[in-house]
């Protein structure tokens, strides 16, 4: 089920703040943290220039978040190595979408998004 316009855009709102809080201006032209809204997931990822020419920049997912409506919860999966999504331990649903934005793609076993 997709979100509705208001809840689109109270997830837009938060993650926009958030993806920008997480780099520093220094290394924005390095480095950019975006999120893409599909049905009712949200992905976060990293984007990287090439090590090459033409510096095409390159997205790496690195977490989503996927609403279950008939739970009224939010899920909260990384990506492994095997590319697929897993869940995410500790604790890998909330009830509310703040929950898990709030704590900053962080986990026990490090950072979600690749960055400290």
């Amino acid at each position: 089920m997709a979100f509705s316009e208001i809840q689109q855009g109270q997830v837009a709102k938060r993650l926009t703040a958030f993806c920008d809080s997480r780099v520093p201006p220094a290394i924005r032209d390095k480095l950019r943290i975006r999120f893409r809204v599909k049905g009712s997931e949200v992905v976060l990822f990293e984007e990287r220039p090439d090590f090459h020419p033409p510096y095409e920049w390159r997205e790496m997912p690195s977490a989503k978040l996927k609403y279950v409506a008939s739970q009224g919860v939010w899920r909260l999966y990384c990506q492994h190595r095997d590319r697929r999504w897993h869940s995410y331990e500790a604790p890998p649903e909330a009830s509310s979408f703040a929950q898990p934005a709030r704590r900053g793609g962080r986990g026990s076993h490090g950072d979600l998004l690749g960055i400290a």
